[in-house]
Parts: structure tokens; sequence; C-alpha cells
């Protein structure tokens, strides 16, 4: 089980389909993490995920869900805030989160 100071090491499951709308995902993902995350609606409208199906870390499923998005994630303590990729394009990946 993940300590206070690691929210993203929680281990969830998902399962969120392919060409779901990315707000609905990222809620669910939340639900699931049991985090707050913050949305921007205009960021994540008209985005969809490759969908996402087993069990991950918190973390490296939020990446998932932002690949190919041009969106990133910013962490302070059990919130997350969705956000502009610094590089466009990219998913900024924390190194713990790649496989």
């Amino acid at each position: 089980m993940a300590s206070a100071g690691e929210p993203l090491e929680k281990r969830i499951d998902l399962n969120i389909a392919a060409n779901t709308r990315l707000e609905d995902a990222l809620i669910e993902w939340g639900t699931r993490a049991g985090m707050a995350i913050m949305i921007n609606t205009q960021l994540v409208d008209g985005r969809l995920t490759q969908g996402l199906k087993g069990t991950f870390s918190a973390g490296r499923a939020l990446s998932i869900l932002l690949t190919n998005t041009g969106l990133s994630y910013t962490l302070d303590g059990d919130r997350v805030r969705v956000v502009q990729a610094q590089v466009s394009g990219r998913t900024k990946l924390r190194s713990d989160d790649l496989p």
C-alpha cells in the first residue's frame, strides 16, 4: 500500500474503453486512485483516450491516459492538476512511471 507521501504508487484497476472522452477517463482515474483531479475542460474538450485495461500504479495509469494528448500533470499532495505539456505533443513521464 502506498504511503501518504507516495499517492501515485497506489495500485488501481482500470477498464477504460478506447475512444472514451478523456475527461470521463480522468474522472474515473481520480475515483479509482482516491485523488482529486483538477481538469480545465477546455484543455480536454474533444480529446479521446486510447483505452486502458489492467492493474497499474496510479502514476503509470495517468501517464498512459495522457499519452499523445499534449497534456501532462502536476502533483500537490493528493491533488492532481492536468496541464498543457511543456514539450509539444509529449506527455511528461516521471522516471518511476516507466516500465
